[in-house]
């Protein structure tokens, strides 16, 4: 925006257009929805939950009723639809994260993107000679 002001010409206005739209194509296309994501688990959690107090509370009559290896196994199912759900979710989250970082949190990025605007700054800027004659 100063770039603007002082009269940066059409470059500077063009590259706030580019990165506005650059955000929303990867907000809308590669950002996965974490407030699904967080539903879904929590869903899957609460059932699991669930499933753990109702063998909590019945303990004595599935014991005397020889249903443990079936009770077992349900538990096994929702513990283990749980830990596949996580797993697939680890690696959109990640995604996530690192998405919001770098278009939100710019002292976050890494140093050899730094190094890379340093270069093209330097590139642009500092004459064939050297900086000082």
């Amino acid at each position: 925006l100063p770039l603007l002001v002082r009269g940066g010409g059409l470059l500077p206005a063009l590259q706030l257009v580019l990165l506005f739209a650059t955000h929303f194509l990867v907000r809308t296309y590669w950002m996965p929805n974490i407030k699904a994501m967080t539903a879904e688990t929590s869903q899957i959690e609460d059932q699991l939950q669930v499933m753990q107090s109702r063998i909590r509370y019945l303990a004595e009559p599935i014991a005397f009723s020889n249903g443990g290896e079936a009770e077992r196994q349900r538990i096994e199912e929702h513990f283990q639809r749980l830990c596949d759900h996580r797993l697939n979710s680890l690696k959109q989250e990640f995604t996530y994260n690192f998405l919001t970082e770098f278009f939100l949190l710019y002292d976050n990025l890494p140093i050899w993107f730094h190094r890379l605007i340093s270069f093209n700054f330097a590139w642009r800027n500092v004459p064939i000679g050297g900086a000082s004659p």
